[in-house]
């Protein structure tokens, strides 16, 4: 178990590292519907949806090597909020696997995209500021 959790270290490293670089683009999942289709797909697996928890507008995804990356935050009334890596070699995929540890790793890959894919305050503060300057 350890060396597999290494292993998606790793992954997650070399993701943060090349989304730093901007050489992966990741968008929000619930602009395309066969990843939102997905994406419920992998929550149906891996939580049921009564636990209290719901997913977010913060969900994204990358398409790497013809297979998606998708970065899975669900937002509970009580913190910490949960995250997952799911790992899906194609869009119709029925076999996919789904991480949720290590944590801090996720949330970090999870905060960096949030940077580079600001959600609509974000992006309307930022045109307010052009406005005034």
């Amino acid at each position: 178990m350890a060396e597999k959790n290494k292993k998606i270290e790793i992954l997650i490293e070399d993701l943060i590292k090349f989304t730093r670089e901007n050489k992966i683009k990741w968008q929000y999942a619930s602009n395309n519907k066969d990843i939102s289709m997905t994406l419920y797909r992998i929550l149906g697996q891996k939580a049921p949806f009564y636990d209290g928890y719901s997913t977010t507008d913060n969900c994204f995804y990358a398409e790497i090597n013809n297979g998606y990356m998708i970065v899975i935050e669900r937002s509970s009334s009580t913190p910490p909020n949960q995250y997952y890596l799911a790992v899906v070699p194609n869009v119709r995929a029925k076999v996919f696997e789904i991480y949720d540890l290590p944590q801090a790793h996720i949330v970090r890959l999870h905060s960096l995209i949030l940077k580079k894919s600001p959600n609509v305050e974000d992006y309307l503060t930022d045109v307010l500021n052009t406005f005034r300057e």
